[in-house]
Parts: structure tokens; sequence; C-alpha cells
């Protein structure tokens, strides 16, 4: 697919992270419907980054890994499959996208520890939130 425009955008009032949040949530999906355009992306700006600090005395004692945790945080925001409607000549796969909203949300994720106890707190409450310059294509 070859890209037919290019746009820019930029304000005095908005910094580099609220820009990319206004073109994302707000100028891709206004292009998005109109004909004849496939897909919109965004470049460019800063786009936010949460670092979980993890306790690795406490993770052992669950008997997790980091990746474990990485793997809960990622099940908790993805495209899940929900179920399927059938009508009279097809059938619909339905999918559930899952988004967090907050930090909160994110503490509050549990993963499957291996004797199917569910475990909170091996995450640590200390998760920061870091804005960091994309690269541009």
């Amino acid at each position: 697919m070859m890209p037919i425009s290019y746009f820019t955008i930029s304000s005095p009032y908005l910094g580099p992270a609220e820009l990319r949040r206004l073109a994302e949530e707000k100028i891709e999906p206004m292009f998005e419907r109109v004909d004849g355009v496939a897909s919109v992306q965004t470049m460019g700006g800063s786009q936010r980054r949460i670092n979980v600090n993890m306790n690795p005395v406490l993770l052992a004692s669950y008997h997790l890994s980091p990746n474990d945790v990485m793997q809960a945080i990622q099940l908790g925001s993805s495209l899940q499959p929900s179920g399927t409607i059938r009508t009279r000549g097809k059938d619909y796969n339905l999918r559930v996208l899952s988004e967090y909203a907050s930090l909160d949300q994110i503490k509050k994720t549990s993963s499957r520890t291996r004797t199917a106890s569910r475990c909170t707190s091996a995450m640590s409450p200390r998760l920061k939130t870091d804005t960091r310059k994309t690269q541009t294509r």
C-alpha cells in the first residue's frame, strides 16, 4: 500500500504527547471514515510508555517470572475472541478489544501462578509513566 498524503500537525499550546493523542484519537478516526481511505497511521511525536517495577523476591515467592507478568499485562490489553453470531447465511466471529484506561487497571492485573492461585501483589505499585520521542519512518 502506497501513501497518498501526509499531514503535519503542530500547536503552540499542545506538547508532542498531546498532539499524538489528538491525532490518534480524533484525527485518524475522521480520515478512516472517508470513502476510499484504506488506512491512516500516526507517526512521530511522543508516545507514552509505562515501566513496571517488579519485586523479584515477591515474584519468586509466587513462582512467577517477569515474563509471566508481561504476558498477563499483554493479555489484559488485546483483541480477545468473544463468541459467534450466526445468521441464516453467515457466521460472524466477535472479538473484543480490551485496553487499559489507567495505571490502576494495570496494577490490578492478576497472573495465574503455577499453583493456580491469583497474584496481583508481585507487581510493585510503583508504575512509572514515561513519554519518549518515537522514531519517524
